[in-house]
């Protein structure tokens, strides 16, 4: 098995920091038995190539988003046969992850602080529910994790002379010369249908199909910030604080459970209608027309019925 760790080294990061996280990534690929790459993004100038082991990628790039890094990623991970992405600790780690798990189509856990190898699968423990418990997610491969503290590994790798290729970024232009935002909520157009999915639909494939549907009939399509840090949505379908504030005339909730931050992007709508196996969610209570039912039940019904409305 081949993992292959990506690391970075901000402005704010010292190279020491970032030996550290690999050593202890290396630590446990060693202990599991696994192979391992390292891509380490940066300012190319800032890099030190004594610092590092294994067989190592330079990543230079001018201008650091995840949307950048993850675009490069995704294109240096093109016929690599890597079994599990690992992110190490830092600002837009769990951003990374999400979009190579949306883009790539990978199974995804933000947030990790433990991992174990069972045979071949990996389990990866994280906090829950306002950090008051751990829990463990067993992960099918491929796979890809944004680690937030990873203890030390009790396997010390020492001694391994780095190996280092520096990689052409296709982003970088001497023509940037900096970022703005081109277009905010307020700009984007509303339409009258909008479908919200959240952790309630339980495939990925579930999740494609009303996109699908919604763009095919012009809907507008969002998701709850859960459902894309599982990495099946993109972060820009995000609805509410975090996402995009919307104002349609009647939007379809699908597994919502309601939160507050959540409700913010949606509490402008005209008619709400849910569809909820949990009579107790909060979402019931901020809804106007309520179906207690499995979604699997009534989709394919439901969608016909928006179908037939937008051909009248």
């Amino acid at each position: 098995m081949r993992l292959l760790f990506v690391l970075q080294i901000g402005k704010n990061d010292t190279v020491q920091k970032v030996r550290k996280q690999q050593r202890a990534l290396a630590g446990l690929a060693t202990e599991f038995s696994c192979d391992f790459d390292t891509v380490i993004v940066c300012d190319a100038t800032c890099f030190e190539e004594t610092s590092f082991i294994g067989d190592v990628f330079i990543l230079g790039i001018k201008i650091l988003n995840p949307k950048t890094i993850a675009g490069e990623i995704v294109r240096f991970l093109k016929d690599k046969p890597y079994q599990g992405i690992l992110i190490g600790e830092d600002t837009f780690a769990n951003d990374i992850a999400v979009l190579l798990a949306y883009e790539k189509q990978l199974q995804c856990i933000t947030n990790v602080i433990d991992l174990q190898r069972i045979g071949n699968s990996f389990t990866f423990t994280r906090f829950a529910y306002s950090n008051n418990i751990y829990v463990d997610f067993q992960v099918r491969k491929p796979f890809v994790v944004s680690v937030r503290t990873l203890s030390s590994s009790k396997t010390k790798v020492e001694g391994i002379r780095g190996n280092y290729t520096y990689l052409e970024s296709k982003t970088n232009t001497d023509a940037i010369r900096g970022q703005e935002i081109v277009l905010s909520n307020d700009e984007i157009v509303q339409k009258e249908v909008l479908f919200a999915c959240g952790m309630g639909i339980r495939k990925r494939e579930d999740i494609q199909k009303i996109r699908t549907f919604a763009q095919t009939h012009g809907f507008s399509f969002g998701v709850t910030r859960p459902v894309a840090m599982r990495g099946w949505a993109s972060i820009s379908e995000i609805i509410g604080v975090s996402g995009t504030i919307f104002s349609p005339k009647i939007c379809v909730t699908i597994g919502v459970s309601g939160s507050a931050a959540f409700y913010v992007g949606i509490e402008n709508s005209e008619c709400i209608v849910t569809i909820n196996t949990d009579e107790s969610a909060t979402i019931i209570s901020q809804s106007d027309r309520v179906i207690i039912d499995s979604y699997e039940n009534v989709l394919d019904h439901l969608l016909t019925q928006f179908s037939q409305t937008t051909h009248e």
